[in-house]
């Protein structure tokens, strides 16, 4: 990742909503480098999607807002850190993109890392980790008929010695994670 993503005395990055009367809102302007969001309903919540996730990439975080399913409005003033990512140096991986299971544990994927990993949202902590055959996973989503399989994007990796899966899309099938609903189903082809 380019070095100038990581000044924290300029922030290049925005998070902006695409809201219904198809007119652009910036709702954050502290972002280093935008990437993953998920959402989720919290258990008991009858409002819909109440929770947004959101990655800054640069700042190795994952932060927690309040949203308003019926008007897709992000609770600035609710933002809390809730998982931070070593960087790859230390043993973690640059959090890409990212998605959540049924139990409403985050699953990142980590660039340079070459590894998704899953996190309590609540606690921080890494519940574990599956190292993959590439240097750089760039995206997860759960899918497959019970939404028992992770499906894990890659990128092109340059330079010496690439992965020989790189830029392939890879699944894991997984036992005891399920994904937290579907966004799009359609029947097998």
């Amino acid at each position: 990742m380019n070095k100038q993503w990581r000044d924290e005395k300029a922030p290049r990055g925005k998070l902006y909503v695409l809201d219904k009367d198809g007119k652009f809102r910036t709702v954050l302007t502290d972002v280093q480098l935008s990437n993953g969001m998920t959402w989720f309903r919290r258990p008991g919540s009858d409002a819909g999607y109440d929770t947004f996730y959101f990655i800054d990439s640069a700042r190795q975080t994952v932060s927690r807002f309040d949203y308003d399913d019926k008007d897709g409005s992000i609770e600035v003033g609710s933002r809390k850190e809730v998982v931070k990512i070593p960087t790859a140096g230390d043993g973690g991986g640059v959090p890409d993109g990212m998605t959540i299971d049924a139990d409403g544990l985050l699953w990142v994927t980590l660039g340079e890392g070459g590894a998704v990993a899953q996190y309590d949202a609540e606690t921080g902590e890494e519940v574990q980790r599956f190292k993959l055959p590439v240097k750089r996973p760039t995206a997860c989503t759960f899918g497959g008929e019970d939404l028992q399989e992770l499906y894990i994007t890659t990128r092109e990796e340059t330079g010496q010695e690439p992965s020989a899966a790189a830029g392939h899309l890879l699944v894991a099938k997984l036992d005891k994670s399920k994904g937290h609903a579907a966004a799009w189903r359609c029947k097998a082809i």
